[in-house]
């Protein structure tokens, strides 16, 4: 492909959520500067009507090893809530690129594609085809190979915030039935467990996504302690548990997927958590530094749920289990 055939790629991903729940993430320029290896930062500049729309101006702070460091002016040229949002880059009657985000309701969610036109205006990719004119189809595909790598990080990372808002990806109610059957299947395996009481069936996290991927980490990985707030568990109307409990652990779809058994327990604030007990949750890079900051983020959700003020002392209890039984 050559420059002037409009070199082009696009990116889609399907959302389990609403078009209205993706949308103040996509338009926000918080967002992809956390997930591109580019973009740096980005915000906005001037808004004409006195709120982001078409004739907006959106600023973007750009920087890549064998590039440089450059910035970037852009006008919102197209605008449709909830459906579409597009920025030209530079002159808009002769744009160095055109981004688009498109949004559309799908039988599974919302389909969010996102898509870059280049040039025809000049740009730093117009500098390096002049350098190099024997070999201008390589340096496109190559610059469009980065472009392409870097939308489908962002995609995945606009449904990854989407998706740890409760609110979009609510825990389904537990299957009791397949409780029973679940337990009974245990107990037959199990015998010296055929006249013990489960504590409570359960699921892990305050949306599918986290319970789903909590799970696992017990099934396949290397998580073998939880943590929960006194306060949550007992708005919740939990049990607390003790030393020998057993659990049957539900996925996000309330499906019961392991029994675990409690083999400590101990209830102190937050901030108390130690390097090993990090560890041993499995979560994250496994640090206390990680820990607290996931555990913070979850705490706080579940706080502002039953309006609990949120801070580094809560009482949490945390506990040591260990995988007895898994399907």
């Amino acid at each position: 492909m050559k420059f002037a055939d409009g070199p082009e790629t696009s990116a889609t991903i399907v959302i389990d959520a609403a078009a209205e729940s993706i949308w103040p993430v996509v338009i926000d320029p918080a967002t992809s500067p956390k997930f591109s290896d580019e973009l740096q930062r980005a915000e906005w500049g001037d808004h004409p009507t006195g709120a982001p729309g078409v004739g907006s101006i959106l600023i973007g702070h750009n920087e890549r090893a064998e590039m440089g460091a450059w910035t970037t002016q852009s006008t919102i040229t197209q605008f449709e809530p909830h459906r579409c949002f597009e920025w030209t880059v530079s002159d808009v009657d002769n744009p160095v690129s055109v981004w688009r985000f498109d949004l559309t309701e799908v039988a599974d969610g919302c389909q969010l594609s996102y898509h870059v036109h280049l040039g025809p205006g000049p740009s730093g990719l117009t500098k390096a085809i002049a350098t190099m004119p024997d070999i201008e189809e390589q340096v496109i595909e190559g610059r469009l190979m980065m472009l392409h790598r870097n939308m489908v990080s962002v995609l995945e990372g606009i449904r990854d915030i989407v998706m740890s808002n409760p609110k979009n990806d609510p825990l389904m109610a537990i299957d009791q039935s397949a409780v029973d059957q679940f337990w009974t299947r245990f107990t037959e395996a199990n015998a010296h467990h055929r006249d013990t009481p489960y504590a409570e069936a359960f699921q892990f996290g305050d949306h599918r996504a986290l319970a789903n991927k909590l799970l696992d980490l017990i099934v396949d990985g290397p998580k073998r302690a939880t943590t929960e707030s006194v306060a949550a568990l007992e708005d919740d109307g939990g049990k607390l548990p003790a030393v020998g409990d057993l659990w049957v652990a539900c996925d996000g779809s309330g499906t019961p997927r392991a029994i675990i058994e409690s083999t400590d327990v101990r209830v102190g604030p937050l901030s108390s958590v130690d390097e090993q007990f990090a560890w041993d949750e499995g979560e994250g890079d496994r640090s206390r530094a990680d820990w607290l900051r996931i555990h913070t983020a979850c705490f706080t959700r579940s706080h502002d749920r039953i309006g609990v003020e949120m801070h580094a002392d809560i009482a949490v209890i945390f506990e040591r289990f260990e995988l007895v039984y898994a399907e």
